[in-house]
């Protein structure tokens, strides 16, 4: 295609590559690995450092860069991008729903080295919780979990406006 003197040409980003950008910023040439856990940017996505597809990429000759992964920012600048409360636990359940938070965690973190329970935090004396997520999915996946394990449970969901990207889950035992 030609073009005349004074034509500008314009690159038209879709609003979800200008969302990525935004949140991991824009993708240097080479390979990024974050100093803090060790994760590796590659490929248009953060991987685990032991990660197949890193092992077998061709790395000679590329760049390497340093410079945090989304989730590492998150928990340096106290952000999250998924809160979940719990309140009213039964005193009897709670290392169950414990151990069942944390192997959900575990699980995701496997799956995605992005998907972290970055806090949590109990509030009070009688059975509350509050978590914090790098994933606002996550938030709302465990409590499904939850509820579906724990019978009793009332799960509210909420989404702010459109400039946070956060879910804000409330689990309550009755």
């Amino acid at each position: 295609m030609t073009r005349s003197r004074g034509e500008k040409f314009y690159v038209i980003h879709s609003k979800a590559e200008e969302r990525r950008n935004e949140f991991i910023g824009k993708p240097k040439p080479g390979i990024t690995i974050c100093p803090e856990c060790r994760a590796v940017f590659f490929e248009k996505h953060w991987h685990h450092a032991d990660a197949a597809p890193y092992r077998r990429a061709d790395t000679k000759g590329k760049e390497v860069h340093y410079a945090r992964c989304p989730a590492c920012k998150m928990a340096k600048d106290h952000t999250y991008g998924g809160l979940l409360k719990i309140t009213g636990v039964p005193a009897a359940q709670e290392s169950e729903m414990m151990n069942l938070i944390l192997n959900f965690v575990n699980r995701a973190y496997k799956r995605n080295c992005q998907h972290r329970l970055l806090r949590f935090r109990r509030v009070g004396r009688r059975g509350a919780y509050t978590f914090e997520f790098s994933d606002n999915q996550l938030a709302v996946r465990l409590a499904r979990a939850l509820q579906k394990r724990f019978k009793k449970v009332a799960v509210t969901v909420r989404y702010p406006h459109e400039p946070l990207k956060v879910s804000e889950v409330t689990l309550s035992f009755s």
